[in-house]
């Protein structure tokens, strides 16, 4: 696919993407509204505004635990809005089954990666992971070496960046760019939610057997 340069962009799939949920459009302009309330600067869905959302991170005091009213309320309309950049730079989906954020994820279809962006924002809000959130990259086991290659492109990232929106922008980049490549232009493939709604389901299964 080319971009409006004319140069060949391996980021966004082939497949028409569909517009963002309803709710995930108002958790996003709600962050929008939020940090220019606060920084005076509004954010306009581009990689360029994540650093300003993570130095709003650190401009808050967040409690310990889920259930701390500033995570609460911080995560789901930053995570919004960080998958938001994710989705339309990326070329990623939404899968937004019901109003628990535990089980939201973006989805791309070109190549099998997903991740929760609002657990993302929880570990970059808390400067932590977050068990249970997914906010990291979940792939194929055969891409993992492929991708593990090209992270290592990037350089070493120093402990207290290792969870900003900013990095984790830049890690999900290079994994997607590096799976395309690799993938088989001759036979590209398209990675429907229902496939990751089996595989994900699949192998829940497998890790609950093994801790059994």
């Amino acid at each position: 696919m080319e971009d409006e340069n004319g140069s060949d962009n391996v980021l966004v799939d082939e497949v028409a993407l569909s517009d963002a949920p309803e709710v995930v459009r108002d958790l996003a302009a709600a962050c929008v509204t939020a940090v220019e309330r606060a920084v005076g600067v509004a954010l306009d869905y581009t990689q360029d505004t994540l650093p300003i959302l993570d130095h709003y991170f650190r401009t808050m005091e967040v409690g310990e635990g889920e259930d701390d009213e500033v995570l609460s309320l911080m995560a789901p309309i930053c995570g919004a809005y960080f998958g938001e950049v994710v989705r339309r730079d990326l070329g990623m989906e939404w899968h937004v089954p019901s109003d628990e954020y535990l089980g939201w994820r973006l989805e791309h279809r070109g190549c099998f990666l997903w991740f929760n962006p609002i657990g993302a924002a929880i570990e970059g809000l808390v400067n932590g992971e977050a068990a249970g959130w997914n906010g990291h990259l979940h792939m194929l086991d055969r891409d993992k070496e492929t991708v593990r290659g090209a992270l290592d492109g990037l350089g070493d990232v120093r402990a207290e960046d290792y969870f900003r929106l900013a990095v984790r922008y830049e890690v999900l980049q290079t994994a997607i760019e590096s799976m395309m490549r690799a993938a088989p232009r001759d036979k590209p493939s398209a990675f429907a939610s229902d496939v990751y709604a089996a595989t994900i389901a699949t192998e829940a299964a497998r890790e609950g057997a093994t801790e059994a």
